[in-house]
């Protein structure tokens, strides 16, 4: 984080409380590309992993997959239709082949400004997931913060 001239500590970064059906996840909102509402989700083919929740047409993508973190981590779904919110995320990485992602969401996201004010790592980091980098709390509201990488790394060798 680079240091703020005016303040004792690093800038707050402006980031994003994505809700899930069991919990929230908390994204940079450098890495969010668009949040969407209302998307048809086109069905995943037959073989598609169940943590895949279908695709759907975005800008010039032909198709962007769409995953249910929840699934990823062996958590309770609420009920899936195809017709949900997704948050499109940007790539990390430089595979050409996948640029962005969706995940699907509960309701609409919330701006957070977080810093070390407000940002605590929570005591207990066991049982997280491979896709979980940490388990905090946000203005004592309890998040995950995704492994954006391990998530990508799925993707790309599905």
């Amino acid at each position: 984080m680079s240091e703020n001239p005016h303040s004792s500590g690093p800038a707050p970064i402006r980031c994003l409380m994505l809700p899930l059906h069991g919990g929230s996840l908390v994204v940079p909102n450098a890495v969010v590309a668009e949040v969407l509402h209302n998307q048809w989700l086109d069905e995943p083919h037959d073989s598609a992993p169940g943590w895949l929740s279908g695709s759907l047409q975005w800008q010039d993508n032909d198709e962007l997959p769409v995953i249910s973190f929840e699934t990823l981590c062996d958590q309770a779904m609420g009920e899936q239709d195809r017709d949900t919110a997704v948050v499109v995320l940007h790539c990390l990485g430089e595979d050409p082949r996948l640029r962005h992602y969706g995940i699907r969401i509960a309701d609409v996201p919330s701006f957070e400004f977080v810093d070390n004010t407000n940002l605590v790592a929570a005591d207990n980091q066991s049982g997280n997931c491979d896709f979980v980098a940490s388990r905090v709390f946000v203005k004592g509201l309890q998040a995950s913060v995704p492994d954006l990488e391990e998530l990508e790394a799925l993707l790309t060798s599905a």
